[in-house]
């Protein structure tokens, strides 16, 4: 069972409106628009941005994969000319 918590908010006009026509748009109650779009705001923008932090280090990781790569073929090929002379 999921419990919620009542709260009051007090709005401005503009964002009472944009939430009003928000709720309209999508067919939903006020609360259940409000609740949607802080949702949106404090839960998947910070998914956003642990995400982008994953992406940057898989980045950081492929470089270095590519760095050892060169380096391994630098070591083959060093290793090819001992062998052959």
């Amino acid at each position: 069972m999921t419990t919620r918590k009542q709260l009051t908010l007090h709005l401005d006009d503009s964002t009472a409106r944009a939430l009003d026509h928000e709720a309209k748009l999508r067919g939903l109650t006020l609360s259940r628009a409000a609740n949607d779009a802080l949702k949106r705001v404090l839960i998947h923008d910070r998914a956003d941005a642990i995400a982008d932090t994953i992406k940057a280090r898989l980045d950081q990781l492929d470089q270095r994969d590519l760095a050892r790569g060169r380096e391994l073929a630098i070591q083959r090929e060093t290793l090819l000319a001992f062998v052959r002379v």
